[in-house]
């Protein structure tokens, strides 16, 4: 089984050995599209043995058309070549107690779309540690926002059809979903009050004329009262979230697959 990732960079170095962590675990390729970073992000791709880092320069800067264009197109590619691919952001983690034989299973029933439970990780401070993100950032809240179709297999499915921040997709092709709750798309955004300001003030002053007439990423633009505010309110919501096997209900729930092909 073989498995691709593909994502956007734009001064993630803090994100990066996390994100690279993780996803080494079982990923053959990440192939990462990088915004002209000048944080060390490069230099982190350009070091790990799975990366493959492809400049992104026709941007200006924070643009959902750019990132739309290469969530829905880039993975074609690996058509016949890989089992499956992951179109996620650099603080979106796909979690599974057993997620290799999970997606093995996956293959053997046709399924095409596994469908993750969204998860808003909340934690007091920046991790430091060099564990896994989420062995340390243990609280969230299940957040339907994120509910995203990351993962799906290239070969069965021949359009994804994101529409703008890729929180919903309109796949075409073989399209079988399956709903197993032990599978979770954790988002690691609320990682204490000061990165959180610090981030979300980086992400503002680089956001393009395309987003800034549309609307996208306006939440970027919110005041540091507004932030703290939703920090707080959502540092409450947060329990400790269910992620081996016996902490929450592992049971798969598929769609009929009877008739696929849309």
């Amino acid at each position: 089984m073989r498995i691709r990732l593909y994502t956007i960079c734009w001064n993630e170095a803090r994100m990066l050995p996390y994100f690279l962590r993780h996803y080494e675990q079982f990923c053959d390729s990440i192939v990462v599209y990088d915004h002209e970073s000048s944080d060390g992000s490069k230099e982190l791709l350009d070091a790990h043995p799975v990366c493959e880092r492809r400049n992104l320069t026709n941007a200006k800067g924070l643009d959902d058309g750019v990132l739309l264009d290469i969530k829905c197109h880039a993975w074609k590619e690996c058509r016949n070549r890989f089992d499956w691919v992951i179109c996620c952001d650099i603080d979106e983690f796909l979690h599974h107690p057993d997620l290799p034989g999970y997606l093995q299973d996956c293959l053997n029933r046709g399924v095409s779309i596994p469908a993750p439970t969204g998860w808003q990780m909340v934690s007091d401070e920046f991790p430091s540690s060099a564990g896994q993100l989420y062995e340390q950032v243990v609280t969230g809240f299940e957040d339907s926002f994120y509910n995203k179709r990351i993962i799906f297999n290239p070969t069965l499915i021949q359009e994804i059809n994101y529409t703008p921040g890729c929180h919903a997709a309109h796949p075409q092709g073989v399209v079988c979903e399956d709903a197993d709750p032990a599978l979770k798309m954790l988002h690691f955004k609320y990682l204490g009050l000061e990165y959180l300001k610090s981030r979300y003030a980086e992400l503002a002053a680089q956001l393009s004329d395309f987003n800034r007439a549309r609307g996208f990423g306006w939440h970027y633009l919110q005041s540091h009262e507004q932030l703290e505010s939703q920090f707080r309110e959502w540092r409450q919501r947060a329990v400790t979230v269910p992620l081996r096997i016996g902490d929450s209900e592992v049971q798969s729930v598929t769609n009929s697959c009877d008739d696929r092909d849309k």
